[in-house]
């Protein structure tokens, strides 16, 4: 919601700043999960899963 608020819709790029924010507040622990996806125009989408190490 920040990142949307500060920046606005940036279609697949909005994904990395979206990273970078949830890295930045530290509310996660080693072993955590994370899934993002993103939907661009037409049919096209991006699906991130990642852990925390």
């Amino acid at each position: 919601k920040n990142v949307l608020q500060k920046y606005g819709n940036m279609s697949s790029p909005t994904v990395i700043y979206v990273i970078s924010e949830f890295l930045s507040s530290g509310e996660y622990e080693k072993g955590d999960l994370g899934l993002i996806a993103s939907l661009g125009p037409g049919f096209s989408s991006e699906v991130l899963l990642f852990q925390i190490q």
